[in-house]
């Protein structure tokens, strides 16, 4: 299994919305993301694929401190280190931009 973190393209929204969808069972939508990642000078989109196939992202605000906007992996990925992959990516993008606050909002329903 072969996986690699890059950058989010305006192709790869779609597919995007529609892992939200699955995973939460709504979407930021496409037109939010969209608008972060053509119109914001402030956002970070990042793309998890595996075996050539997107199956999560991570999307942050990074100004004084890192807002993680939304972050998942598919449901068939989870468990395997995945999370912790993008996690790891996050922290170093706050270590090299000398960040040191990050957050993540996270609701009470979320189990994982």
């Amino acid at each position: 299994m072969n996986y690699e973190l890059r950058p989010m393209k305006i192709e790869d929204i779609d597919y995007i919305v529609k892992g939200e969808e699955k995973v939460f069972g709504h979407s930021l939508g496409y037109d939010l993301i969209y608008s972060d990642l053509v119109l914001n000078p402030y956002a970070l989109y990042v793309v998890l694929e595996i075996d050539n196939e997107i199956h999560g992202y991570v999307g942050m605000w990074i100004t004084d401190n890192i807002e993680i906007i939304n972050l998942y992996v598919d449901k068939e990925y989870q468990g395997m280190g995945f999370g912790n992959v993008i996690m790891d990516f996050v922290i170093d993008v706050c270590e090299q931009s000398e960040i040191g606050n990050l957050s993540l909002e996270v609701r009470s329903s979320n189990s994982r």
